[in-house]
């Protein structure tokens, strides 16, 4: 396609149906696409790239062909070929730039707290894909440990950033539900109840996430649930610990 860029005609299209495709479009008309669609669109790019991170650590990824996921908010998750979890992620609220240099596309996502930067460069681009998808919240039914089976598909349920590392964990306080770590690493115990948590629950994460902080002054605490009382939202709040409202359907649960 020779780098020409992308007509203002074809981006006009997007205003009658929700998706554009590109198919081997050149490294200028790629960078076009995502320029277009930030804020607006989610760009998934099918691409040989490589890729390098800097921030908290650093890291980097050889060439090699990959699935490159731009959201509106943000947030950029590169996949290879296996697992569920990205090999490189930005979250929401990250700029998002894409320029061509020497014949290569070079898609730039900053992050300002922590300072973090994700530069992302291709030769070749096979596939790119722009779409307006629905901004749906996830509804969630069922018991307890159903809520907790939600989370692990959907970590992003608790925050964005959150990784969960393992169920029902064994501590000398009792067993905590869900053990994880947020996008500093610091590890997060996470309490679920169906329905309104009272202060029984939240007295109870409060006392795991006390035991923890003897080790790990980072520890963090929430409780997920539907809805929380006040008498356990202060306790929450008295014990530096938080609530995360998981939307449940109002249908009879199961």
């Amino acid at each position: 396609m020779g780098g020409c860029w992308v007509k203002l005609d074809d981006f006009l299209e997007l205003a009658e149906k929700p998706y554009r495709v590109l198919t081997e479009p050149s490294p200028d008309e790629a960078a076009q696409l995502i320029l277009r669609s930030r804020g607006r669109d989610v760009v998934i790019l099918f691409l040989r790239c490589e890729v390098e991170y800097a921030g908290r650590a650093s890291s980097s990824l050889p060439l090699g062909d990959r699935v490159v996921m731009i959201k509106p908010d943000g947030a950029v998750l590169i996949h290879g070929g296996e697992k569920r979890e990205p090999l490189n992620w930005q979250p929401p609220g990250s700029s998002i730039t894409a320029r061509v240099r020497e014949g290569v596309l070079e898609i730039v996502s900053v992050r300002r707290k922590p300072s973090e930067k994700l530069v992302i460069t291709s030769p070749v681009i096979f596939v790119a894909l722009a779409a307006r998808c629905a901004a749906d919240q996830l509804v969630v039914r069922g018991l307890e440990r159903e809520l907790v089976e939600a989370v692990l598909r959907e970590p992003g349920l608790i925050e964005p950033g959150f990784t969960p590392l393992k169920t029902e964990v064994t501590t000398p306080m009792g067993k905590v539900d869900l053990l994880g770590i947020d996008a500093s690493g610091a590890p997060v115990f996470v309490e679920f109840k169906r329905g309104t948590a009272g202060v029984d629950a939240a007295a109870q994460l409060k006392r795991y996430v006390d035991h923890a902080r003897r080790k790990h002054p980072n520890a963090r605490g929430i409780l997920a649930a539907n809805s929380v009382s006040p008498a356990a939202m202060r306790v929450l709040r008295e014990g530096g610990l938080e609530f995360r409202k998981l939307p449940l359907s109002q249908r009879k649960l199961a």
